[in-house]
């Protein structure tokens, strides 16, 4: 089949077929634009639609499906900046999730009916029941949207996983009333020095960076209200839809793109099986502290703490504990790991505890929250393993 070409959902230039990620359990094989420098994947193997959760650092990690929560808190700050005074009477939630939107929304603004759209029927308990709450229980592009009915769309952690971005994008463009607003999120592809995560996972089919999301914007004609920093680790755009369609006056050129983005993956792929050998250094200092009976907190229960067992063989003892305040709610045990709360462990800490920060993202604010309980020492993910002060 790789010898049928390919599109791009973008410029509709033809794609090449460029890279297999790691421990694919769909057949899954990436493809960029020759134009653009779109990346897309496609599934090459049948495949379950929704495999049990797993956080594993392979591209075989599938969803607990908390990461909406675990977002909304950045969310809610632009929520109340940008949208709080707008018109919200029908809104739609596309990717309704276990309800995070749903909640804050009840809570924020003034609706009177709620369409949530949401493939996964287990995590609608919440709101299932909601007279106000017109739930559809099915994929986005099967679904029939209309034209001009909604006054707010709210879209996160959704649009990556679609078979046509562009199709679904003109969904929402053509179901907005004129004057409406759309709240996208997706997470931004960003090739850090200290990768070690597959970024390319199986339940993703578009993998975006800024300009190319960017791009999808402006041919789907919606006007750009507020857009996040074009390397912050997700991409939030919050967009509207005009009475004129602005389309024909502020449409981007395609940038000839392939050659960076090709350069880029190879690096990529270098440094990803590079890195996962490194990350050894930081478990022999930490069972270095744990034999001289010192405490240890891991903190991140994700990606990151899965390539310490897997690639730096890590395993558990009385002085290692495990922490992350939001996988704990969904599951209990990690690699045979219990995972905690960080207040189930308060009266374990001591002046000679240490914290290994498993995160990238949320570095500081773990780095915050561990010194508020009092532990002083760190190792950071992406170091060299040694002990810094916080």
């Amino acid at each position: 089949m790789l010898d049928t070409k390919y599109f791009c959902d973008l410029c509709g230039s033809e794609t090449r077929y460029i890279y297999d990620p790691i421990n694919t359990k769909r057949g899954m094989k990436l493809f960029i634009c020759k134009k653009c420098g779109c990346l897309q994947s496609l599934s090459f193997k049948n495949y379950p639609s929704r495999p049990e959760g797993n956080m594993s650092s392979d591209a075989d990690r599938a969803s607990y499906k908390y990461t909406k929560t675990l977002a909304l808190g950045q969310y809610s700050t632009l929520l109340n900046k940008f949208c709080l005074n707008i018109n919200t009477s029908n809104i739609l939630d596309i990717g309704m999730n276990r309800g995070a939107f749903y909640k804050w929304a009840t809570r924020n603004f003034i609706y009177e009916k709620f369409t949530g759209i949401e493939t996964d029927a287990s995590l609608t308990d919440e709101y299932c029941n909601d007279k106000k709450v017109n739930l559809i229980i099915d994929r986005v592009e099967n679904v029939d949207l209309g034209s001009q009915i909604f006054d707010f769309a709210f879209c996160v952690h959704t649009l990556e996983h679609v078979k046509s971005a562009n199709s679904v994008l003109r969904q929402v463009f053509r179901a907005l009333k004129h004057g409406g607003v759309f709240f996208l999120a997706v997470p931004n592809i960003i090739f850090h020095d200290d990768i070690v995560e597959e970024y390319f996972i199986d339940t993703h089919t578009f993998h975006f960076q800024y300009d190319i999301l960017l791009n999808f914007i402006k041919n789907t004609g919606f006007r750009v209200k507020y857009c996040s920093e074009p390397f912050d680790s997700e991409i939030i755009f919050i967009l509207e839809k005009k009475h004129k369609n602005y389309l024909k006056n502020d449409k981007i050129k395609m940038n000839e793109r392939y050659d960076k983005v090709l350069m880029e993956l190879r690096k990529y792929e270098d440094k990803i099986h590079i890195n996962r050998e490194l990350i050894s250094s930081s478990v022999t200092q930490i069972n270095k502290y744990c034999l001289e009976k010192r405490k240890c907190f891991i903190w991140g229960a994700g990606r990151i703490f899965d390539c310490l067992i897997k690639f730096g063989r890590l395993k558990p003892n009385d002085y290692l504990f495990l922490i992350d305040k939001y996988l704990s709610d969904i599951i209990s045990n990690s690699n045979g790991f219990k995972i905690y709360k960080p207040k189930d462990l308060v009266q374990n800490i001591d002046e000679n505890s240490i914290v290994y920060i498993a995160s990238r993202r949320y570095r500081n604010e773990i780095q915050n929250e561990a010194k508020k309980l009092g532990i002083r020492k760190a190792i950071y993910f992406g170091s060299d393993g040694s002990l810094k002060d916080i």
